[in-house]
């Protein structure tokens, strides 16, 4: 490998770790309902909404376990951003999902007719992100022949 190749390699490599620590930061943050309080939760949902929503403890139960759910996929993330060679195809699958996720968001957030702040910033993540991800992957291996 030529000196060039090796220089793409390793700053194609420092993007998916970028990417990917993005990733986790965003699916991180949707774990923070599981150390919110009902009230704080409840305020919360309801700035996100743009409106106060009645209490509902089932929805209250949901979103922690959704919030579970974000944090699995945090988790996964980071794993890529500090192993990107030891964390094998995940890569590709948290690129895939980030993708096919930010098109399921544009849809349902279009369809259900919900006001674009906030939908359009997740849509905007997932798209972007799984864009990156997949980007650095496919460039890793032209330039180097291998997985980073």
């Amino acid at each position: 490998m030529s000196v060039s190749g090796s220089l793409s390699q390793i700053v194609l490599t420092a993007g998916l770790r970028l990417a990917a620590a993005t990733v986790a930061l965003g699916w991180g943050l949707g774990g923070l309902p599981l150390l919110m309080p009902d009230a704080a939760l409840w305020e919360w949902l309801g700035i996100l909404a743009g409106s106060p929503l009645p209490y509902e403890p089932t929805l209250a139960y949901w979103v922690r376990m959704a919030a579970c759910v974000c944090l699995l996929i945090a988790t996964l993330a980071g794993w890529v951003a500090v192993d990107p060679k030891g964390s094998g195809p995940v890569a590709a699958v948290l690129a895939v999902f980030q993708v096919v996720t930010g098109m399921i968001l544009f849809g349902w957030g279009y369809t259900l007719g919900v006001p674009t702040w906030p939908w359009i910033a997740d849509v905007g993540f997932c798209l972007g992100t799984g864009i990156a991800l997949g980007g650095c992957l496919i460039g890793v291996r032209l330039v180097g022949g291998t997985s980073p």
